[in-house]
């Protein structure tokens, strides 16, 4: 098994709804009580001031946080499924994220979106 991504989190129902909104992209998670991990240690994550989103990109990564897929996102904004893919790529390049997890973190942290209640 290879880890592609990981999210540290003191809130167990946090956890569990990006385990749930990951398992309906079909992405298999494990999730690792922290008693098992020794002394939680503060995830080392950079957060820029500023991540210099326009407002589109902001609520892409909001529908992002919500689960949805890029097909969903397309259809919500008027735009391609190919538009949308292209559009996330760099919205992960432009705040330094190695996925849809990690990018949702991100933004939550910086204050840009909820942590994907609707």
């Amino acid at each position: 098994m290879t880890i592609r991504e990981f999210i540290v989190s003191a809130d167990p129902a946090t956890v569990h709804r990006v385990a749930a909104d990951l398992a309906k992209q079909g992405i298999g998670t494990r999730i690792i009580p922290t008693e098992t991990l020794g002394t939680p240690q503060p995830p080392i994550i950079h957060q820029p001031p500023d991540l210099g989103l326009t407002p589109l990109r902001i609520a892409i990564l909001q529908r992002i946080a919500e689960g949805c897929t890029d097909a969903e996102i397309a259809a919500r904004h008027g735009v391609s499924e190919a538009t949308t893919k292209r559009t996330v790529q760099l919205i992960y390049r432009k705040i330094g994220a190695n996925g849809r997890a990690h990018a949702v973190l991100i933004a939550c942290r910086a204050g840009l979106i909820r942590d994907g209640a609707t």
